[in-house]
């Protein structure tokens, strides 16, 4: 009977198959109401954390990840890794920041308001520590480096894998502190954490405090506020139509990406232009890290629309940008936040030298309608994400003309394969709206049901008196030691 159905049919029924066992795996979604209630009970400033460990050091449990300064990559999905484990624990969420984090690229994009590790875990130890909580180590490193489908069969994943999926990490954890390690993909869906729609923006928002609405008083004070207000006061909302982030990759074809993006593009203005009681797309903004190419980006868009039909003339299409030679706080912004001459080295084409433009066209970009972004890359699912929520979001793969044994070479291409991502959109696909079928981000390590398929060969199952006897060890000596 399925070889009756048309090829789109397929699809539709590979995606919803797909959907039903990522519901078989995890719970009901965490909503955003969720997390902001956990942000009230638990965000506070260090030295109130401090005081109140010193207090009474076993009245809360404390969970912590390295945060990198480097900027909105990868490492930034460790600590939301983390975020989202402590509001499924109630743990405290602390973070462990670097050198680079200390430099200050933070600064331009808001606030982060969790404590510091360090000090609250040297509280501890000084207020009498396991010794007066009843505690055998007063923390637990969990380590995810390396993650991905291959470690499980040979072993190798990091500890902080097993600990999750077999040990039931996330429950049954008793130390005080559980610090994150290497979880530099989305993984928090493994141990139970499944995100409702638009949860996801939610969890940086709590990682991170925004920059308030431009349009605002809050915002004179911060970095950005001039540039973002040059550019997003003269739209009638603050938003344009769309932003499109083009990601150019070491050993990828230049043309070949902008080709791909820009047609992505073209089909988000078509599904944009032709639902009812919707402003046609007439603003574009486009974020890239090579800003000689803006020229080219622009020229392959208004090709691929008018190629398209369905998308409209291109002549009305409107293309904005930020050009760092017309900023006038373009000094005054560099010395924000100190530049690290090992992070210019290793950020190929990342807006090293220009760390504040990086976030500025962050910003732009997620106050867009709908936003083009690039497939795995973490930098266009936080703008998705952020500031505007209701964003429909397309995600495109800009090599989605290399095939085979070519795509996978790690060295030369650095992509993921096709079956990291979380739904099946079949082998291959150019461009996907990504937000209607899981909330962002797309691209795991991992997916849930192989995760499931894994656990149900290769973790030991544990009788109810065994359940019974390791309940009754892992019991703390003293009453004090309390999950709030």
């Amino acid at each position: 009977q399925k070889e009756d159905l048309s090829w789109s049919s397929q699809k539709k029924m590979r995606k919803k198959m797909a959907f039903l066992v990522v519901l078989a795996v995890c719970p009901p979604g965490v909503r955003g109401e969720e997390i902001r209630a956990y942000v009230r009970r638990h965000r506070e400033s260090t030295e109130a954390v401090v005081a109140s460990v010193l207090r009474s050091p076993c009245d809360r449990r404390f969970m912590s990840a390295d945060f990198w300064g480097r900027g909105l990559g990868n490492s930034v999905n460790t600590p939301l890794n983390a975020l989202a484990f402590a509001v499924a624990t109630n743990r405290t969420m602390l973070l462990s920041v670097d050198k680079q984090y200390e430099a200050g690229f933070w600064r331009y994009l808001g606030d982060v308001r969790w404590p510091r590790k360090d000090r609250v875990l040297d509280a501890f130890r000084r207020a009498g520590g396991c010794a007066r909580c009843g505690c055998d180590d007063d923390e637990t490193v969990r380590d995810f480096f390396p993650l991905s489908a291959r470690c499980l069969q040979d072993d190798s994943c990091g500890n902080g894998v097993r600990w999750l999926l077999c040990d039931d990490g996330l429950r049954q954890e008793t130390a005080p502190f559980v610090h994150v390690r290497g979880a530099v993909t989305w993984l928090a869906h493994l141990g139970g954490f499944h995100l409702q729609k638009d949860a996801w923006g939610k969890l940086y928002d709590a990682l991170v405090d925004p920059q308030p609405l431009v349009h605002s008083g809050d915002a004179a004070s911060l970095p950005l506020a001039p540039v973002l207000r040059r550019k997003l006061g003269r739209l009638s909302d603050g938003l344009y139509d769309l932003g499109v982030h083009v990601r150019h990759r070491q050993y990828q074809p230049v043309d070949d990406i902008e080709r791909n993006a820009a047609a992505c593009v073209a089909e988000a203005i078509a599904a944009a232009n032709s639902r009812r009681r919707t402003k046609p797309v007439t603003t574009v903004f486009v974020a890239t890290e090579l800003p000689s190419r803006i020229p080219n980006v622009v020229d392959a868009i208004r090709r691929e629309v008018e190629a398209l039909k369905k998308g409209g003339s291109s002549s009305s299409l409107t293309f904005d940008f930020l050009n760092v030679s017309e900023v006038p706080e373009r000094d005054a912004l560099r010395r924000v936040a100190r530049t690290n001459a090992r992070a210019v080295r290793r950020d190929w084409g990342e807006h090293a030298h220009e760390r504040w433009l990086s976030a500025a066209d962050f910003y732009l970009l997620a106050s867009s309608r709908l936003v083009v972004g690039t497939l795995s890359s973490t930098f266009s699912e936080l703008a998705a994400a952020a500031v505007h929520r209701n964003s429909r979001t397309f995600l495109y793969d800009p090599i989605f003309q290399v095939t085979g044994p070519e795509r996978s070479q790690p060295q030369k291409r650095k992509w993921p394969a096709d079956d990291e991502y979380l739904t099946d959109y079949g082998p291959h696909f150019k461009c996907i709206r990504a937000d209607d079928d899981w909330p962002l981000p797309q691209y795991v390590k991992l997916r849930p049901s192989f995760a499931a398929k894994w656990k149900a060969l290769h973790c030991p199952t544990t009788t109810t008196e065994e359940k019974k006897e390791k309940k009754k060890k892992d019991q703390p000596a003293t009453s004090d030691m309390r999950t709030p």
